[in-house]
């Protein structure tokens, strides 16, 4: 049988399947169900003597209907962390830290066209020729971004972050080598005395995780809010509230900011903040809020070192929209608020590690020092104390 005719008598039993079943079927029933039902109808539908095309089609057809189609195996491979297609006959994948390209592809453009109409329509989002990109979260908590072309070319291009519903704790971590015994306690130590820290690190490096193991170490008797733009931080306390950012309707209506929402937690009795990522005009007043009584809060931000991190929060504040600000302020400002910066590097095998600790100093002239407290000298090297002492007089153990 030729992929054609392979093709045509699949496609036929799609429809024959969908005429056969009510408007509302993949709405009222479970998967189990859809499972079961849509395995009888393919098996009724099948030309006689195909059972060996016939056992592949119910399995495509049901990942068409429950799951992601060709890609159905990586969404369900623990190791895959990400899934970047690039177009339907070029699938790569991060598997254990790793770019790798698989053999999986899509059929046709059509194929994959289709899949992406398929993954979006149930959390109503669309891509479209005056909005030719989109960023969303699946029911699964996975972030997917589209590309269609022209934008992207001749195919559209899908990436994929799959979203795990184990959270690491700083002793998983530590398991993991991402840091060693008298790290894991220091980090502690900065939680429970409320320290405000930041995690800087490049796309991929592992932010998001080191952020909710560092969660995971507030005690439960504190009121925490958490402001994303999407939900990637878990929480195990009892008082926890998470706010997430929408986007505008077609006619540029409904949007709720990142900065709406943190000076909205602000009226909302929080004993600490956790930012998903600071990424623009939110800066000021997460650090304002950091300043006036909300000790211990948390953020990411993309930079490339702790040093990098504060140029970084220095300019995101020029650019806040707010005018009659000095640069000597908006130093005392991020000096006043950010007690500790962790660096997250990701390394060429793959491996994602703390490289560098670094205490946010306010200098008697008004200048920012960031003076490091921990700092890995290599990929394969032990992340070792430098010998600095942090003015917060937290002890370093240097065992």
């Amino acid at each position: 049988m030729t992929p054609e005719e392979f093709d045509r008598i699949k496609n036929d039993i799609r429809r024959k399947i969908l005429d056969s079943l009510p408007v509302d079927f993949f709405e009222v029933n479970d998967d189990e169900t859809i499972e079961k039902k849509i395995a009888e109808l393919c098996r009724k539908f099948l030309p006689w003597g195909m059972k060996k095309e016939g056992d592949k089609i119910v399995k495509e057809l049901l990942q068409e209907f429950l799951g992601f189609g060709p890609i159905e195996p990586l969404m369900a491979d623990p190791l895959v962390t990400e899934i970047m297609i690039n177009g339907p006959y070029d699938v790569f994948v991060e598997r254990a830290g790793k770019l790798e390209k698989t053999n999986v592809r899509f059929r046709t453009p059509e194929q994959l066209k289709y899949y992406i109409e398929k993954i979006l329509t149930p959390v109503g989002k669309m891509v479209t020729e005056l909005e030719p990109y989109v960023d969303a979260q699946l029911r699964d908590g996975s972030r997917i971004n589209i590309v269609i072309p022209p934008i992207s070319g001749r195919y559209p291009v899908v990436t994929i972050r799959k979203f795990w519903e184990k959270v690491w704790s700083l002793a998983d971590l530590e398991r993991m080598e991402t840091m060693n015994e008298s790290v894991r306690k220091f980090l502690e130590n900065l939680v429970v005395g409320r320290k405000n820290i930041i995690v800087c690190g490049g796309a991929g490096a592992g932010k998001t995780t080191l952020l909710n193991a560092l969660a995971r170490s507030i005690p439960h008797d504190e009121r925490v809010i958490v402001v994303e733009e999407v939900s990637e931080i878990r929480m195990y306390q009892d008082n926890v509230v998470h706010l997430h950012t929408r986007m505008g309707n077609i006619e540029g209506k409904g949007e709720v900011t990142l900065r709406q929402l943190v000076r909205n937690a602000l009226h909302m009795r929080p004993d600490r903040l956790i930012i998903g990522e600071i990424m623009g005009e939110e800066v000021l007043d997460v650090l304002q809020a950091m300043n006036t009584g909300h000790e211990g809060s948390m953020c990411t931000i993309h930079a490339n070192s702790t040093e990098e991190a504060v140029y970084r929060l220095e300019t995101l504040s020029f650019l806040s929209g707010i005018s009659n600000i000095s640069s000597e302020a908006i130093r005392r400002i991020i000096g006043a608020a950010v007690d500790v910066l962790i660096f997250m590097k990701r390394y060429k095998d793959g491996r994602r590690r703390i490289a560098q600790i670094s205490e946010v100093v306010l200098e008697e002239d008004g200048k920012l020092s960031v003076r490091d407290i921990f700092q890995r000298p290599s990929r394969d090297a032990e992340l070792i104390p430098t010998g600095y002492r942090p003015t917060f007089g937290f002890a370093v153990d240097e065992e």
